[in-house]
């Protein structure tokens, strides 16, 4: 399995190579996992706004888990940190993520402070 971005993400160049990275690494690690990666709606981007929060984590009605991040936000370490207690399964993939995140970003913006 894989990790997944949406149309709009797939245009971004730090996000293709953000799911190059992970999906390498989950094929290393023999791992049968996978996230689908999209950005946020107008509705979502108002909760963000009012939690402080840079990330939600939902399921998708055919099951699958579907992270969902706000425009011109990277993953908060501690955010991904309390996914992980709240999705076991995910912990691994989620750190991946993070670690993705946190290369790709620095290449292309001169740094992370996650």
């Amino acid at each position: 399995m894989c990790v997944i971005l949406s149309a709009e993400l797939e245009k971004e160049p730090y996000w293709q190579e953000i799911e190059n990275y992970v999906n390498k690494r989950i094929k290393e690690e023999g791992l049968n996992d996978s996230l689908y990666i999209r950005r946020a709606t107008l509705k979502e981007e108002t909760q963000f706004r009012e939690s402080d929060n840079t990330m939600l984590v939902a399921h998708r009605e055919d099951g699958t888990r579907e992270m969902i991040v706000g425009y011109e936000k990277y993953f908060n370490f501690a955010e991904i940190q309390e996914s992980a207690k709240l999705y076991p399964d995910k912990s691994i993939l989620l750190m991946h993520l993070w670690i993705a995140q946190v290369v790709t970003r620095g290449k292309y913006f001169g740094g992370c402070d996650s």
